[in-house]
């Protein structure tokens, strides 16, 4: 069981190979999915954790987790795009990705991650459990850092400000997407709280582990829906 963030059982999990590997796999899809973004730029080397990758001049990045974090071993992996001058915490497009027997998201990093109601938990055995979305943060709340805001970044407040009512309003406008594409309301979640966050959560259907694809869970359809909503307001909103 990968269950609980602070177990040293999640050391079996977070050091295969295969950890690597599906950040690899899973860099690949969000680079598909913004190529008409980034002119087809391809980082050349693998995801890693914690790097952050520039995707061309574009004014996107692409970063993934790492296997450890604060002295424990993780139990899911995820991969996100990011927006040049903000922090991925802050502002990302993401898939994440947990295995087989996980409860629930034990490591909030923001008190509007109770608001998701464990949404898709907990994930059957023998599977993978996959969600993709976008989450704006605008301002830090008791649980999270205030340089993982969208309020941190040096520019003008006026504009962050005006970023995030862009993002919120695309937010309202995926989400009715989101409905349609999964034909499961209870698997979207769109959280939008007292004009602090911004976000639309998507549990996309279990992904068997031994799968061949990942046609059963629709990850690239998935993420062509999100990048179409939020794509180019990311690379706009860089400001290079």
């Amino acid at each position: 069981m990968q269950y609980d963030y602070h177990k040293k059982w999640n050391e079996e999990w977070a050091t295969d190979e295969r950890f690597e590997k599906l950040g690899n796999t899973f860099a690949g899809f969000l680079q598909n999915g913004v190529s008409h973004l980034t002119n087809q730029h391809r980082i050349l080397e693998g995801i890693g954790g914690g790097k952050r990758h520039k995707l061309g001049d574009s004014g996107l990045f692409i970063t993934g987790n790492a296997a450890m974090v604060r002295g424990s071993y993780t139990y899911k992996r995820f991969v996100r795009i990011g927006s040049e001058g903000y922090h991925p915490n802050a502002l990302q497009m993401f898939i994440e990705c947990y295995t087989g027997g996980t409860p629930f998201d034990a490591s909030p990093r923001d008190d509007s991650d109770l608001d998701y109601d464990r949404m898709g938990f907990p994930i059957e055995q023998g599977n993978l459990g996959v969600f993709v979305g976008m989450s704006a943060i605008k301002d830090h709340s008791k649980k999270g850092s205030k340089n993982w805001c969208m309020m941190a970044r040096e520019l003008d407040d006026d504009l962050i400000k005006s970023d995030f009512q862009e993002l919120d309003d695309a937010v309202l406008k995926a989400g009715v997407w989101a409905r349609d594409f999964v034909q499961d309301p209870k698997m979207v979640k769109v959280v939008r709280t007292n004009n602090r966050v911004s976000r639309l959560r998507i549990k996309l259907p279990n992904q068997p582990e031994d799968a061949a694809d990942w046609d059963i869970c629709q990850l690239e359809e998935s993420l062509n829906g999100i990048v179409s909503h939020f794509g180019q307001l990311f690379v706009e909103m860089s400001r290079l």
